[in-house]
């Protein structure tokens, strides 16, 4: 809560007294025997000063628990990310492996998908650091092509997509400042929460569309 300034006055100047005030929250004493104005002066100017250190590190520490909490945020998207391309890479050099063919054509489709998987990777990895970049900084928005996201994000989600037989149409969409990361966390969040809890009954639809309304 708030922390206020508090300045105990007292009529005796017993020590143990003054260390148990200021365990409860006093930021100074003073003994009405010997109150003085230069002395009032000093006890309210170091109740301010304490009171105002309390405060900033309070404001460090909210600040600290919410950097911590989008970082372990930020971890795991990262982490699933990067594990959707992993998969789509592991499991065409399998099929490279297991295939018997009678020409290189053959390879094609699979070596095409592994390649746009490892570049999706790069990019991925050049985001992260994109991330660590402006974090460190104070955050400032960029242009987000929305669009580009989504289907990046649907892309990221395909097994995920066809565990749940699901599809998933990314309409055009609108270019905005944001920060990219967020939306894409944002995007993400959308699609699982539709994929996981769509009615049972049928196969879930995702549409993804906008309305310009200004």
């Amino acid at each position: 809560g708030e922390v206020f300034p508090v300045i105990m006055v007292t009529g005796q100047g017993d020590e143990s007294i003054a260390v148990e005030a200021m365990k409860g929250g006093v930021q100074d004493y003073i003994v009405k025997e010997k109150i003085t104005k230069s002395g009032l002066n000093r006890a309210i100017k170091n109740a301010l000063e304490k009171t105002d250190l309390h405060r900033k590190i309070e404001e460090q520490r909210k600040a600290l628990e919410r950097s911590n909490r989008d970082l372990e945020s930020f971890a795991g998207i990262v982490a699933h990310d990067l594990k959707s391309p992993l998969v789509k890479i592991h499991g065409f050099a399998q099929l490279l492996c297991d295939m018997k063919m009678k020409d290189i054509s053959d390879a094609k489709e699979p070596l095409e998908i592994i390649q746009s998987s490892a570049l999706r990777m790069v990019q991925l990895i050049d985001g992260v650091l994109n991330y660590s970049q402006v974090t460190s900084k104070k955050e400032s928005f960029q242009d987000v092509d929305l669009s580009k996201i989504a289907q990046e994000v649907v892309l990221d989600l395909s097994s995920l997509i066809g565990k749940y037989k699901g599809k998933v149409e990314v309409h055009p969409l609108l270019v905005i400042q944001a920060h990219p990361v967020k939306i894409r966390q944002l995007f993400q969040n959308i699609i699982n929460n539709a994929l996981k809890y769509h009615a049972p009954e049928r196969l879930p639809y995702i549409r993804i569309s906008c309305q310009d309304l200004r």
